[in-house]
């Protein structure tokens, strides 16, 4: 169990944080958020380290392992707030992706009627008649629910290309879509 001395010899720690990862101030003014309450969840994230921390087993030194459990603890604590601070998500559906709101992949599961059906078919065979092998493939199996990284093991892609077949496809749907509004 931390003693109050260590935890407040340690605050510095808090404060390098805030000042290097958030740009503290900035966030405080425009989010309305108190700088106490940033403080408050890095304490608390500081006594969680020195509880858990283990010298041996982690091999680093408490400072590098407490920088690390405040920095996640607060940008949890940002995500919660419903922020603008995210990090990168493989799973987002295609739908994100697309301008305009165009939904192309329906997420919502209800009752579809067979003229919906019929149309989504249609649309999605014409708008896929553009896409070379891969990309089809990749479409497909966006619309069956597999996540990127499924997808990226399945094609045997992996990294900076199948970032880039993603947006060529992506970018071929836009176009696709800017020809219909035409």
């Amino acid at each position: 169990m931390p003693t109050n001395d260590f935890l407040f010899e340690k605050e510095y720690i808090i404060r390098r944080v805030l000042r290097i990862h958030f740009r503290a101030q900035y966030i405080c003014e425009k989010y309305r958020i108190e700088m106490d309450d940033l403080i408050q969840v890095g304490r608390i994230a500081l006594w969680k380290a020195s509880e858990n921390f283990r010298p041996m087993e982690d091999g680093l030194s408490f400072d590098s392992y407490a920088h690390r459990i405040i920095r996640l603890k607060l940008l949890d604590y940002l995500s919660y707030l419903k922020r603008p601070i995210r990090q990168c998500d493989y799973s987002e559906s295609i739908n994100a992706e697309i301008v305009e709101g165009v939904e192309i992949v329906e997420t919502i599961h209800s009752e579809i009627n067979l003229e919906e059906q019929a149309l989504d078919r249609f649309y999605f065979k014409e708008v896929s008649s553009g896409f070379n092998r891969q990309e089809n493939n990749l479409f497909q199996q966006r619309i069956a629910g597999y996540t990127y990284k499924e997808i990226q093991s399945n094609l045997g892609i992996k990294g900076k290309s199948f970032k880039v077949l993603r947006e060529n496809m992506v970018e071929k749907i836009k176009n696709h879509q800017r020809q219909l509004v035409i």
